[in-house]
């Protein structure tokens, strides 16, 4: 696993909660992948990284606009895999110090969790783990907006791609211990070189 601010213990710690070659977890989500891999991935199977607009109007149920991919509730520990109270004791052994979790209940998983494990938080059409488990890849490349002047119409707002190689993921993840993250329009940026456990993806396929 790769992730700059980890100590070599704890990446080492961190690395036994990637899935790849572990049969056991052959029914968790894929983690510890790059953006190129995510992305050759869906490609083999003849799909795609959806874009984080697809992904969004996917968490929100479409028109109906929810916060969370189940609906209104606040996340608890049978509704996404976030970091609950064996997260918080895993990760203070494994770094020395405290940590903060979402919730105070066990949610039943230190590391990812079996897809589906969470059938209360299921989005809209039955779509599992949309929130939590682990951040999702998408195809959209970081954006900066800013305000520039447009003679004819005043001010307006234009988007610029930086070149940071950052590309935007979704959903939250095993890690999460705020409620924000969890929130079907979070968003956060991560270099498409890094590799995580508690980041993954998911394929979009064309009609």
């Amino acid at each position: 696993m790769q992730a700059e601010d980890l100590t070599p213990k704890a990446r080492a710690a961190h690395s036994q909660l990637c899935n790849g070659g572990r049969r056991v977890r052959g029914k968790h989500p894929v983690n510890c992948v790059t953006w190129h891999q995510a992305e050759a991935y869906c490609r083999h199977r003849g799909g795609r990284l959806p874009t984080e607009h697809e992904w969004e109007w996917a968490a929100r149920g479409g028109d109906q606009e929810r916060s969370y991919p189940w609906g209104e509730e606040e996340p608890g520990p049978r509704l996404a895999n976030a970091c609950g109270r064996e997260c918080a004791r895993h990760f203070e052994d494994t770094h020395g110090e405290a940590w903060p979790s979402l919730f105070d209940a066990n949610d039943g998983a230190v590391g990812t969790a079996k897809v589906g494990s969470y059938a209360r938080g299921a989005g809209r059409g039955r779509v599992n783990d949309l929130a939590g488990n682990v951040w999702e890849w998408t195809a959209s490349p970081e954006i900066t907006y800013r305000t520039e002047l447009d003679e004819r119409a005043g001010e307006t707002v234009v988007g610029v791609r930086p070149d940071t190689g950052n590309r935007v993921v979704r959903g939250g993840g095993f890690l999460s211990e705020e409620v924000k993250e969890l929130q079907s329009g979070a968003r956060a940026l991560r270099n498409l070189k890094e590799r995580r456990a508690d980041l993954g993806f998911r394929c979009a396929f064309d009609p």
